[in-house]
């Protein structure tokens, strides 16, 4: 932890330069980028990824690989028990990426659980006036919907840096596709993939990820009800969402396409998520609902899909489109999503964004 700590005070200023020095004291090669390609600021808002030094370097170096350069902005491998630091801190290293005028992008690091305690001490004004795209998912939301919220300014649900950079054989591809498509190029109008695919083996970071992952066959995106809806795409993280209730941290919902994606374990707990959002109003402020993909170890404990479609009936307004199976949150591949853009869905499933 002292190495890590010591490494640390450098890696503020470039990581892309000493973060090799933390693991096995050598620097990698200076990155050439194309006109295409940005510098990334890396960002850790909720858990550290202290406790996982290979995975991290591998992420890094898949970034290199990719021909990205990255800034390790403050606080980014810092520890405090459970989180990063303390909220106060963990803002001020968000800030410091607006701030530092050789970042053009923001990615956060990894999930965790506490993504909300940092809101109280950001500078929204601030962030509006020198905005720059922000990208993350799993309990990155709640930072996501807020500065959307506040600022008006479109975020980015889609890969972090450990979860998905950070796998043996790199980014998946489709992964990848979309999100130099969506958050790096910004590409205006774009029709949402189904992919036929998903990752289906778990690993446990650090100690058994060095193997090829698996994959199994899908079923593609289902039409639990059918409708042609157009209006905002707004959602996240559904824990994250809950979080924000009763916050001025919440966007508007009204009219919105809502997506949500769920990393519990059990139909329980998204049922109890599902009644928390329809008695807060929200879900009848909605125009369409997307549903992500979830997690091996939700379905598991689920017979049937008929059962998640009973919930989602149950909770969502009669008039309101619902679209299952999306590939978004806590899946690979994994689609990013401007919150903040402008979506279409159509009668056959089809969902076309604008951003």
């Amino acid at each position: 932890m002292l190495a890590i700590f010591v490494a640390y005070v450098i890696l503020v200023i470039d990581g892309s330069k000493y973060v090799k020095g933390i693991f096995d004291k050598q620097e990698p090669k200076e990155n050439k980028m194309s006109n295409k390609q940005s510098v990334i600021g890396i960002v850790s808002v909720s858990s550290s990824v202290a406790p996982f030094p290979k995975r991290l370097q591998r992420s890094l170096d898949e970034l290199q690989n990719k021909d990205f350069n990255y800034v390790l902005c403050q606080h980014a491998l810092e520890q405090d028990g459970h989180r990063v630091a303390h909220p106060s801190g963990v803002a001020s290293g968000v800030m410091g990426a607006f701030r530092n005028e050789s970042i053009e992008k923001i990615l956060i690091s990894t999930g965790g659980v506490v993504g909300n305690n940092l809101l109280e001490y950001l500078d929204y004004e601030e962030i509006a006036r020198i905005y720059k795209p922000i990208c993350g998912f799993s309990d990155a939301t709640p930072l996501l919907l807020a500065i959307y919220a506040k600022t008006g300014k479109i975020t980015y649900h889609g890969p972090t840096l450990l979860p998905c950079f950070g796998d043996f054989e790199g980014i998946n591809p489709d992964t990848l596709t979309s999100f130099l498509e969506v958050f790096i190029e910004k590409k205006s109008k774009f029709s949402l993939p189904d992919f036929p695919y998903m990752i289906a083996s778990s690993q446990i970071w650090d100690v058994q990820d060095n193997v090829k992952l698996t994959i199994k066959e899908v079923e593609s995106r289902s039409v639990v009800r059918a409708g042609c809806v157009s209006g905002t795409l707004i959602g996240g993280n559904l824990n994250g969402i809950l979080s924000l209730l009763g916050t001025d941290y919440l966007p508007d919902w009204t009219k919105s396409i809502m997506f949500i994606e769920e990393s519990g374990t059990s139909l329980a707990q998204f049922e109890r998520g599902m009644y928390q959002l329809r008695h807060a109003g929200v879900l009848s402020s909605i125009s369409g609902l997307l549903v992500g993909r979830f997690t091996n170890t939700f379905m598991s404990n689920v017979q049937s899909v008929e059962e998640i479609a009973k919930v989602l009936l149950e909770t969502v307004g009669e008039d309101v489109p619902i679209i299952m199976n999306v590939a978004c949150g806590h899946t690979k591949p994994q689609l990013t999503l401007p919150i903040g853009g402008w979506a279409e869905i159509e009668e056959d499933g089809s969902i076309v964004i604008n951003q």
